[in-house]
């Protein structure tokens, strides 16, 4: 029979782990780039959801107004893919942004070709090298 005190130790231990584990995910801004007027920002994140998952790398487009504030809204990415340092991101018109992305879609998850007015192009690295 466990004792009184180690009793309460056992359940604040297994709440303790039970918290750790809930599924709380990290997200970081890598890199934050404003279009060329100034109204939006599209934003390269990198999420962490623990030790035993992969990381993710996301875009994110937002109003400008947004930039520095919590990014919380992943949901709201326009691409998604499970990796990381394989994705980057730049405005390649006034309404239109390029994802450079690795030229196999296997771990790809989200994919959209537009955001409101924003277009969005995808190319690989081998696509950037002139030819």
């Amino acid at each position: 029979m466990i004792e009184k005190p180690s009793r309460v130790v056992f359940f604040l231990c297994v709440a303790a782990w039970l918290a750790a584990c809930r599924g709380e995910c990290g997200n970081e801004a890598v890199k934050s780039v404003p279009s060329p007027y100034g109204k939006r920002v599209a934003t390269l994140v990198r999420r962490s959801c623990g030790a035993t998952s992969d990381f993710s790398e996301l875009v994110l487009i937002r109003p400008a107004e947004s930039r520095g504030e919590p990014l919380d809204d992943v949901e709201d990415a326009v691409f998604a893919m499970r990796g990381r340092d394989q994705v980057d991101v730049f405005w390649s018109g006034n309404d239109e942004v390029t994802i450079v992305r690795p030229d196999s879609s296997a771990d790809i998850t989200k994919h959209l070709d537009q955001a409101g007015t924003t277009a969005i192009v995808y190319k690989t690295p081998l696509d950037l090298v002139p030819r």
